[in-house]
């Protein structure tokens, strides 16, 4: 169904609400008007192999991890394509796009662009908007002293890099050896050791540095290594704020049966 209201002339209708309820259907007379017959897209793939390595990839590994928890007005991930989807997760009035790896976004039965309006070639516009975020923790506490390790998506250039640490105990030196390594390449980025000395108890939670990526890598590895703990020790990065607009080429297109 198309409408024309002030400036829109003969635009398609996608989304119909009375109040904040979604409208089924709407009929002229005994005919079905909305949603009409108009083939949609059931899935769409996009081209985001030239991404790997690259600060694109990196800025993308993080939204899409970030948005899997959920999107709001600071952090989400809208995908325009004709019309304007939330990847993931959605709020508000936006519709969901799914995201099922490789590239490849899928749309609920009548939600998807029209197959009119998009063919293969064309630009799709992904933009992000992240607020700052902190990383899963790894780390162990004072029976579990061994080192441990984890692999995450290559870093945005400002991420910081922090170690905790809780002393229990007076005159022993605790604190948290912290190593970051970039993946595939094997270049160290970061390997500090910091520790909390003399007659005190406490926790602590420290800045070891910043980091950022490696061209051609996707992953780094952080890696920490306890130091006589007293208590809960590990380390996590914190992500700057992200806003950015990224463009990938659509290379699939399947329409619903």
């Amino acid at each position: 169904m198309k409408i024309s209201y002030n400036n829109a002339s003969g635009s398609q209708v996608y989304d119909a609400r009375l109040g904040e309820r979604k409208v089924q259907k709407i009929y002229r007379g005994d005919e079905q008007i909305y949603p009409d017959a108009s083939a949609r897209i059931h899935q769409l793939r996009l081209d985001l192999s030239g991404w790997a390595g690259t600060s694109e990839g990196s800025c993308w590994e993080q939204a899409i991890e970030a948005v899997s928890v959920h999107s709001d007005a600071t952090r989400y991930i809208r995908l325009t394509v004709g019309r304007t989807y939330l990847v993931a997760n959605t709020y508000g009035t936006y519709p969901l796009a799914s995201y099922l790896g490789g590239g490849l976004f899928e749309f609920a039965a009548g939600e998807g662009p029209l197959v009119q309006n998009l063919r293969l070639g064309d630009t799709a516009a992904l933009q992000i908007r992240l607020p700052q975020l902190k990383s899963f923790s790894i780390g162990g506490d004072q029976e579990h002293n061994q080192p441990v390790s984890r692999l995450y998506p290559s870093c945005p250039s400002g991420t910081e890099v922090r170690g905790y640490f809780g002393k229990g105990q007076k005159r022993v030196s605790t604190g948290v050896r912290i190593v970051v390594e970039s993946v595939p390449s094997g270049k160290v980025l970061m390997n500090r050791h910091q520790q909390q000395d003399g007659h005190c108890r406490g926790d602590y939670n420290w800045n070891y540095g910043w980091c950022g990526p490696v061209a051609g890598d996707t992953q780094v590895r952080l890696t920490v290594y306890p130091h006589q703990p007293r208590g809960g020790w590990g380390g996590y990065f914190v992500y700057p704020a992200a806003a950015r607009t990224l463009t990938a080429r659509i290379i699939q297109i399947i329409k619903e049966d």
